[in-house]
């Protein structure tokens, strides 16, 4: 799969509250995160990476920030949007012509109010996800010494190649990890010369090819020293590369579940959604057109962490993800608040 970071257009000016407040209706259709922020959280479940040290030895042998945009919307960098009939939740109160709820007739036009129910939508990902989610999550790359690989020959001259896993964080969750040797320099390994033997040194790797004992002649020449190439060693070492790979492809995707709350919004012309509604000089209880976004004010902090060598905890990503939900009549899913 392609692994990719959504894209974020800051060229809005934060604060805008004149123009934002008279160009909300447009933005919150036409633009693919910013959406009107609302009381609600987000809530996400994952898996932390956990990378076995598979450290071996082959002995030699003689043989956001988040932003927020204008008025009462947000514009989430990192998200999960779902789609979803929020108009179905929502209802319309006509206030007494000519003052608000309170009789205050300084308040002419702004006494209609918007409500709206409770709202949870909960998913298993990503085995769950339908057409209706989108996934805006951040995406992480990064490489970690995991393990290592030492040669030894019987003099104990020795080298460690060390072990990288790059493991890649996609922003629908799914991850990915290779693993390989940085240090491509050769290692010779060598023997004592010991007159009365003839002596043929040798790596005994077992793949991709099996080295097998090499036949020494007694009137051989005496063959002291041995090359051994990374690529030999990754071979040999397969099985603990590929064990290490599938402690994390293993899992393909650290999302376990979601959910996105947004609170009741009680009938009150001094809301957020009633003043909405009375900007944009609604007349109906269906405020929000198709594409429309509301975006729950509270995040989740998504932090991925892997475990690698001896032990060690290492922070893949670290960022506040943000519920958002857009207008479509058409979702399957469902509300179960």
């Amino acid at each position: 799969m392609a692994f990719q970071s959504p894209s974020v257009n800051d060229t809005t000016p934060e604060n805008a509250f004149e123009q934002t407040y008279n160009d909300t209706f447009t933005l919150l259709n036409e633009d693919n995160t910013i959406g009107l922020s609302l009381p609600g959280s987000m809530a996400i479940s994952h898996t932390d990476l956990v990378v076995n040290d598979e450290s071996a030895l082959l002995q030699m042998d003689e043989v956001t920030t988040d932003r927020q945009y204008g008025f009462a919307t947000l514009r989430p960098t990192y998200y999960i949007k779902a789609k979803y009939d929020i108009n179905s939740e929502i209802s319309l109160q006509i206030g007494p012509q000519g003052c608000d709820s309170n009789n205050d007739p300084s308040d002419v036009g702004n006494d209609d109010s918007w409500g709206m129910n409770a709202i949870t939508i909960v998913n298993i990902a990503p085995s769950g996800d339908t057409a209706d989610v989108e996934y805006g999550l951040p995406y992480a790359d990064a490489t970690y010494d995991v393990a290592s690989f030492t040669v030894n020959d019987p003099t104990n001259r020795n080298k460690e190649y060390s072990v990288d896993l790059r493991i890649q964080l996609g922003n629908d969750g799914a991850v990915h990890a290779n693993a390989s040797l940085p240090d491509q320099t050769n290692f010779i390994g060598v023997v004592d010369d010991v007159y009365h033997l003839a002596q043929t040194a040798y790596w005994p790797t077992t793949a991709p090819t099996i080295a097998t004992a090499p036949v020494v002649g007694a009137n051989d020449d005496d063959i002291l020293a041995a090359t051994i190439t990374p690529s030999a060693i990754s071979g040999h070492f397969a099985s603990a590369m590929e064990a290490m790979e599938n402690d994390v492809n293993d899992q393909e995707n650290v999302l376990v579940s979601w959910t996105i709350s947004f609170d009741a919004v009680a009938h009150h012309p001094g809301s957020t959604l009633s003043q909405y509604g009375q900007v944009n000089n609604l007349t109906n209880d269906d405020p929000f057109v198709t594409g429309a976004k509301i975006v729950a004010q509270t995040p989740k902090e998504y932090h991925v962490k892997v475990s690698v060598e001896h032990g060690n905890v290492e922070s893949l990503v670290k960022e506040n993800v943000y519920g958002i939900l857009e207008q479509d009549t058409t979702s399957s899913l469902e509300n179960t608040a």
